[in-house]
């Protein structure tokens, strides 16, 4: 009988000492033997040691303890030291079925170009209980690869890792974004229709921290688009300026700063090409020309016969990108941006671009996932559309466009159309980012941030 291969699990923990023993556990009763574990404690100043100490008898764990240095120096840390074949992460809070490797291995030798096999997994609270088991599509069928595994509990070729540089020691958080994305350009990923692994949900669970991860996120994106054919955008902000619209808050300020202002700080310091101000307010013009001194601001003077209340803001948009597109430069891509969304950041807009050149979108969104029922009126009532019980599915999932600014490619502005579709790309944006200026209500909200 064939021996079976080793395979490295290491489980990273940071202050999960009231946890660990449940993980250590779960990876010592697994059905699959030929396992060595590692246990490395990034600096933790909780009751992590003294839970550890029991582990150091046993020959097939090996412990490290070290000085806080983040998770994915940590990750490669434990690269170096494996001596598996194959290697999978657990996180200390989180904790491993008794089939799970058995399962992940068996599927993994069926193909010498696979490099990583994930699964479902079950979401569980602080205390253990189960709350939902979250299943991912059925990736035989998946065109658009832009969301990937979760970034523990998949088991990993160990050579395949390195060939691709193993994980980037500059990124904080979101090894797994890391990782997929190196993957999928060079090799293959399988799914395991099967929840494998247990996910714990708390209050000082990475996860939590969105701004941390979307700002990781959005470096990845930039990373892996560089490798990418160099595409051009023009972005558009369409402004009827207070000559044409009483109710304009072009000049109204946000904690002492004019609310074009916020919306031009970040956008200048992205990758946009070219920023067009379209208005028939010579009063927005001067005010920009003055104001901002960028090669990258242009101010467009369109027709007052435009800031008609209802006239269409698409085809003013459209109007903007043909009437620079024609002075000589090329331009693959359209931003429509509205100032009415003041705190998005440069990376929002950089990883908008990003995503069309990596995933070669029609179009790109931005997005925030909902987690509240949402229902649809059928006649005789009311009827739920995305379930929110103890299964999970992915495809059932419902996002909201937010951020008030999207991305068109040239086959779309080809064809006249001014609304995101086709093939559609997203972003995700934190909630601060994602806040709009919708009534005066939100004005009196956004002076209470503080972190702007």
């Amino acid at each position: 009988m064939k021996k079976k291969d080793l395979i490295t699990v290491y489980i990273t923990n940071y202050n999960y000492g009231n946890y660990i023993d449940q993980c250590v556990k779960s990876i010592l009763d697994q059905s699959y033997r030929n396992i060595e574990m590692i246990i490395i404690d990034d600096g933790s100043n909780d009751n992590s040691k003294e839970n550890l100490k029991k582990y150091e008898k046993y020959k097939k764990i090996k412990i490290i303890y070290q000085k806080n240095k983040g998770l994915n120096i940590t990750n490669n840390i434990a690269i170096k030291v494996s001596r598996g074949r194959y290697i999978i992460r657990v996180d200390a809070d989180d904790w491993l079925r008794r089939d799970a490797i058995s399962s992940l291995y068996k599927e993994i030798k069926k193909d010498k170009k696979i490099a990583m096999v994930f699964s479902n997994y079950f979401e569980v609270s602080s205390t253990g209980e189960i709350q939902n088991e979250y299943k991912r599509y059925n990736f035989e069928k998946v065109k658009m690869l832009d969301k990937p595994a979760h970034g523990a509990c998949s088991l990993i070729d160990k050579k395949k890792l390195l060939t691709v540089g193993g994980y980037n020691e500059n990124l904080n958080c979101q090894d797994g974004y890391d990782i997929w994305f190196k993957f999928i350009s060079k090799y293959k990923i399988k799914h395991i229709n099967k929840s494998l692994f247990f996910y714990r949900q708390h209050p000082t669970s990475l996860s939590k921290n969105k701004k941390k991860i979307l700002l990781a996120r959005s470096k990845i994106f930039k990373s892996i688009a560089k490798k990418q054919k160099k595409i051009n955008c023009l972005a558009v902000i369409a402004i009827r300026g207070p000559k044409y619209d009483n109710s304009s808050n072009v000049f109204k300020k946000l904690n002492k700063k004019n609310l074009l202002d916020w919306t031009l700080k970040e956008l200048i310091k992205s990758s946009v090409n070219k920023i067009v101000i379209a208005t028939p307010d010579s009063s927005v013009v001067n005010y920009v020309k003055k104001k901002y001194r960028s090669n990258k601001i242009v101010t467009f003077l369109r027709s007052g016969n435009t800031a008609i209340i209802n006239s269409p803001i698409d085809e003013i948009i459209l109007n903007s990108f043909n009437k620079f597109k024609i002075r000589g430069r090329h331009y693959d891509c359209l931003m429509s941006i509205s100032i009415e969304a003041p705190f998005r950041n440069h990376y929002d807009y950089d990883s908008m671009i990003n995503v069309m050149k990596i995933f070669k979108t029609d179009s790109v969104v931005a997005v925030n996932q909902e987690t509240d029922n949402f229902y649809k009126h059928l006649g005789s009532g009311l009827k739920i559309l995305n379930d929110n019980k103890k299964l999970k599915l992915e495809r059932n999932e419902i996002y909201r466009q937010v951020g008030k600014f999207y991305l068109l490619g040239k086959n779309l502005l080809k064809n006249k159309k001014t609304a995101p579709e086709g093939n559609i790309g997203h972003i995700v944006l934190d909630n601060i980012s994602s806040f709009a200026l919708d009534n005066e209500h939100d004005w009196a909200r956004a002076k209470l941030l503080k972190m702007y």
